[in-house]
């Protein structure tokens, strides 16, 4: 594989580490996610659980969907549709066409951190007015 290329792997993908380019140098126009935007975010988000179809309404299924486990275990996860009208930034177009999706799941621990931070602080400002009454 290149070093600037895409890949579209089937099946399991299995590695001792996957990382991220995170470089501040790469980046601009850096904001911070507001941690109680990120809380009310996270209450918006609907994972689901599903199968795998067999064929999909147009015929067969991209080839790079063939190998997925169907009719039998359940998976876990987002609609990317559902996902993008929250969070675009999680969703990417799989093919030139952009008609099918995917998630970008490890990006969705940004959004997750922010909201336990905001989280933790209401629990921490329940816990001092619990205290006075106390």
């Amino acid at each position: 594989i290149g070093t600037n290329t895409n890949a579209t792997l089937v099946g399991t993908f299995l590695a001792a580490n996957v990382t991220s380019n995170s470089d501040e140098r790469v980046k601009k126009n850096v904001e911070d996610i507001p941690s109680y935007k990120a809380l009310e975010v996270i209450k918006e988000v609907k994972g689901v659980r599903y199968n795998w179809k067999e064929k999909h309404e147009d015929g067969e299924f991209p080839e790079y969907h063939k190998d997925k486990p169907k009719d039998g275990l359940k998976e876990i996860g987002f609609i990317a549709q559902d996902l993008e009208k929250i969070l675009p930034e999680l969703v990417e177009n799989v093919n030139s066409d952009n008609d099918f999706k995917s998630v970008n799941y490890a990006k969705m621990v940004v959004v997750l951190t922010e909201a336990m931070k905001e989280q933790q602080n209401q629990i921490e400002k329940l816990q001092k007015q619990l205290n006075k009454l106390l």
